[in-house]
């Protein structure tokens, strides 16, 4: 009877004990916690991240856009950016342009070019781009200070100093002038008998001109770097063309006659009279083309010229 009134246990519908759930609840809620502030402190330090890149970024581009610690002449540059630094400098390039004057010299020719003669003006472009890169240094804005030299950036016009050189290379340029003989008179009958009288024929020398080749590129191209090389002296470069070489031996060869002497042949005993020549003593005549300048004229009185060995050497006889 006992075993028939014991209570049975109800498996199907057993039910956990409430202090379960709400250990279950707790946990969840805390990895939630968890997680939302590991969330908020990764966009905070995003955000920072971008943030800071995005100052250093324009801190960076402001000094990059700024030239440093340069100045041109007694302008100083530091802290302009490079359209500041241009603006400031066409303001200023009349007063910074340099006022050297150049001197050419082309043979005996001197020529003066004043900067205004050469259209000089100050290349405010290079200028500025030079100082922004000396200023920036390796890794950034320079300490040291650098000055410029305004004479550096000197820009002259190419067409206006050939066009005021020109002229005087092509005076010197060309085909030299050659040298000229002429003869004038009558010339004698060359006999035996000495010539009597004053000389009949006269030689003219007229001695030739040179002409120059004048490196006319050269001479340009000095004069546009001249500021840059701080060569304000310039002398023109040329190559002395002469006229062709005129000799006394060859002046004579070709006008006047040798002496030619009188002579026995010691086997046939046949006797040549002596013929006398004409023309001029050949050293005397060398001398003064020696000493004579290009252009000079030199006359010369052609005269008999009696032969080393006369008939009356051989026979003996008096004329």
């Amino acid at each position: 009877m006992d075993e028939l009134n014991m209570p049975q246990a109800d498996h199907g519908n057993r039910k956990s004990p409430p202090h379960r759930h709400h250990k279950k609840r707790r946990k969840m809620r805390s990895s939630e916690s968890a997680v939302i502030i590991f969330l908020i402190v990764a966009v905070i330090l995003v955000l920072g991240s971008v943030a800071y890149n995005a100052i250093s970024s324009e801190l960076d581009r402001q000094q990059t856009r700024t030239i440093g610690n340069v100045s041109i002449g007694n302008i100083s540059l530091y802290g302009l950016t490079i359209e500041d630094a241009t603006t400031l400098l066409n303001k200023h390039k009349e007063m910074l342009l340099p006022k050297d004057e150049i001197t050419v010299k082309i043979l005996d020719n001197i020529i003066t070019l004043t900067s205004k003669d050469i259209k000089a003006q100050l290349d405010v472009t290079t200028l500025v781009s030079d100082a922004y890169l000396h200023g920036r240094g390796n890794n950034g804005s320079s300490a040291q200070k650098l000055t410029l030299d305004p004479k550096d950036y000197v820009k002259m016009d190419a067409g206006s100093v050939r066009s005021l050189l020109e002229p005087y290379v092509k005076s010197l340029n060309g085909i030299p002038v050659e040298s000229e003989v002429s003869i004038s008179g009558e010339r004698p009958v060359l006999t035996v008998e000495p010539y009597q009288g004053e000389p009949s024929q006269i030689l003219t020398i007229k001695l030739g001109t040179p002409k120059y080749l004048c490196y006319t590129e050269a001479v340009i191209a000095s004069v546009l770097s001249a500021y840059k090389n701080r060569h304000f002296e310039i002398v023109a470069e040329y190559t002395l063309i002469e006229p062709k070489l005129v000799t006394a031996e060859g002046i004579f060869n070709a006008y006047c006659v040798r002496p030619i002497n009188a002579t026995v042949d010691p086997e046939t005993l046949i006797f040549s009279k002596a013929v006398y020549g004409y023309g001029f003593d050949i050293n005397d005549v060398q001398s003064k083309l020696d000493a004579a300048q290009w252009g000079d004229t030199i006359i010369i009185h052609l005269t008999r010229i009696t032969p080393a060995v006369t008939d009356d050497m051989l026979t003996g006889t008096q004329h």
